[in-house]
This record gives C-alpha cells, structure tokens and sequence, in this order.
C-alpha cells in the first residue's frame, strides 16, 4: 500500500492502515529510525563546530555559547533514548553545573520548552571547563549508531538487498571524513610568520606612498587613486580574516542552521512522498528559541 501516494487512490490514511500488515510496520520503524539518525548526524555536526573552535582548542567556553550548546544537546535528545543520549553525550565532555542538570537533564525526558522561558545559568568566572584530552568524538559515535541501524535492516523481507550496505557505509564514511576536514580547517591557524609578513609589508608599502607623490599629477594620482589602492589591500587583508574559520556563527559565516532546516524538511516530504504517514508521525515541529533566531 506504501507505493501509492496519500489520496491519489481514494482510499484514506485509515483504511490503508487497516491493510498493514507486520513487515508494513517495521518498514515504518526503519525509516524512522534512519531518518532520526541522519538528523542526529546534523545537528551533532553544528553542536561539534560550536565547541571545537574554543573549548577543545582553549578548554573552556563561555556561558553565551554554553547555552546554545545545551540547546543542540536537547535536540539530541528529542532524536533518541535516553541510554543513547548518554552514551552520545559523554562524548562531549564538556562541564555541566548542578542547576543545569537539575533543569535540563535530571527528569529523564527531553525539555526543549526550558529554552522559551529560561535564561542561562550563572557559572562563577562566566567560563565552562572542556575536557581537551584526547577521546572519541560525538559524531563518531553517531555514525556507529547510524551504521549499526542500517546493517540490522539487510536482507529483512522489508529491508534491503545486502549489495546496498557498502554504499550506505561510503556515504557515512564520507560525511565523517568531511566532518575532520572542517575540524582540522577550525582548527589550523594561519603560520605567524606569514601573517607578520604580510602585514609588515602592507604597512610598509602605505607608509611609503606619500614620499613618491608628485602634486604635479594632480587629485586624481594622488589622493584619490592612494586611497582606493589602500582601501583595496586593506579590505583583501580583512576578508582574509574573515574566511580563515568560515564555520562559526558570525554574519559572513556558513549558516548551518538553514542547511539542518532543509535538511529536515526534505526528511519529512520524503516520508510524506512514499506515503508513510506512521513514521511521519513520529516526528513534530518545534519552535526554534529566540536567541537562536539571529543566527
């Protein structure tokens, strides 16, 4: 009955879930479960940018960011169990204080309303330790989840042919690889030395400028082109800077944020389109905090 789309035949949601049978019903287990993995794998990646760049490198993050990293941690959990979320999460190993347990994590269910009307906790010195030793990442962790929930559906009388899993373990070894190519990019200062170099030589040059002006040449040769010349190399050396990470979440910066969304709502059109409602149902729209609006 799935090989039909909603309506198209006359029959509704209701009597085509009186035809299902039992493999009908897993298949709409695993397409939940795959769909719910990829998802996890998104917003891992987003949550894993946010602490790379300062906590893992300086061991320590500030309350602002600690706040929208505990947000990424609950949409984790909204994803998956309890056991999976702990298992995932101790991954992370960033410092959790005890009115941030007692708020986000002691009840045992996932509480994303708690962004809508709380405000960050207060931490003495402002700072959050992270752990910088050396560990298995989150998103590694994930990906054994992901691989472990295809290979289970492999040659199931509503799975798959075994053929396809070495295709689906490249996809996934594909977006790990792409996820330690960001990292070492985050991560990868330019030299000191060239950027000394680069400096000093700019400095340089637009000190030297004026002592070749010839006032004989007029306003154009010698105030205007000087200054758009200056203006240029200038703006070359700031937008050097500004693409040097272009992972964060400045305004320059990859919105990742846009990309999980559509993510997202491909996910659920797909559902929808190979008419699984049941699996469909599985998942809701929530709305998105105030302070992650901006990003």
């Amino acid at each position: 009955v799935w090989n039909r789309r909603r309506g198209e035949d006359g029959f509704s949601v209701e009597r085509k879930s009186g035809l299902d049978d039992q493999d009908d019903e897993r298949t709409s287990a695993a397409r939940a479960d795959i769909v719910r993995w990829a998802l996890a794998l998104a917003v891992a990646f987003k949550t894993s940018l946010r602490i790379y760049g300062d906590g893992y490198y300086n061991g320590c993050i500030d309350e602002d960011l600690k706040w929208r990293l505990n947000f990424g941690r609950m949409r984790l959990r909204t994803l998956m169990s309890k056991s999976e979320f702990e298992d995932i999460d101790r991954a992370l190993r960033v410092e959790d204080t005890g009115e941030e347990r007692r708020m986000l994590w002691m009840s045992g269910k996932s509480e994303p309303q708690v962004f809508h009307h709380q405000s960050p906790p207060s931490q003495p010195g402002g700072r959050y330790q992270v752990s910088s030793e050396p560990g298995i990442s989150q998103m590694l962790v994930i990906l054994s989840y992901a691989a472990r929930s295809i290979r289970v559906h492999a040659n199931e009388p509503y799975g798959y042919k075994e053929r396809f899993l070495p295709e689906f373990i490249k996809i996934l070894s594909s977006v790990m690889q792409t996820f330690e190519q960001v990292v070492q990019a985050m991560t990868t200062p330019l030299p000191l030395p060239y950027v000394n170099l680069i400096r000093t030589l700019l400095v340089g040059y637009l000190f030297s400028m004026p002592f070749f002006v010839d006032y004989t040449d007029g306003l154009v040769a010698n105030v205007i082109m000087p200054t758009l010349t200056a203006m240029a190399l200038l703006g070359i050396d700031q937008i050097g800077m500004e693409l040097e990470n272009p992972f964060g979440g400045d305004v320059n910066d990859l919105d990742f944020q846009a990309m999980i969304m559509g993510l997202e709502k491909e996910m659920m059109r797909i559902l929808q389109l190979v008419g699984d409602e049941r699996a469909r149902d599985m998942f809701v729209w929530l709305p998105v905090p105030k302070f992650l609006q901006d990003e």
